[in-house]
């Protein structure tokens, strides 16, 4: 099975090359090189979502703004002009594109993948 089929099988949380990457990524939104990982997905109160449903948004869009991600909720994605699961589709895929071409994040990749089994690992519904 290669990478990618492997993380779309398994979603689990803890997957710090993946925020990392996304930190050196633009904000979706405004596109300031300054970004965050914004958690997106579906969860409950109190509740964080898998990595795999973290973007790139800046301070601004993601949390500080009148018209901010986690002040407008789902509204957001609507007045921003933008497919909130086909933006996660297409970061992923340029993730996984990237990755190929570097050795050391695909290491960190298939580490993140075994830790992932041992510890946390959530099914993908």
């Amino acid at each position: 099975m290669n990478a990618y089929a492997r993380w779309k099988a398994k979603e689990y949380r803890d997957l710090q090359h993946w925020r990392n990457w996304l930190h050196e990524q633009p904000c979706i939104r405004c596109g300031s090189n300054h970004a965050e990982a914004a958690h997106v997905g579906d969860r409950g109160y109190s509740n964080r979502c898998s990595d795999l449903y973290a973007l790139p948004i800046c301070a601004n869009c993601h949390r500080l703004a009148k018209d901010s991600q986690h002040t407008i909720g789902r509204e957001f994605w609507m007045k921003a002009g933008l497919d909130r699961d086909d933006t996660i589709r297409e970061h992923h895929v340029r993730y996984l594109e990237e990755i190929k071409r570097r050795p050391d994040l695909i290491a960190k990749f298939e580490n993140s993948l075994a830790a992932a089994s041992r510890n946390r690992l959530i099914p993908v519904n």
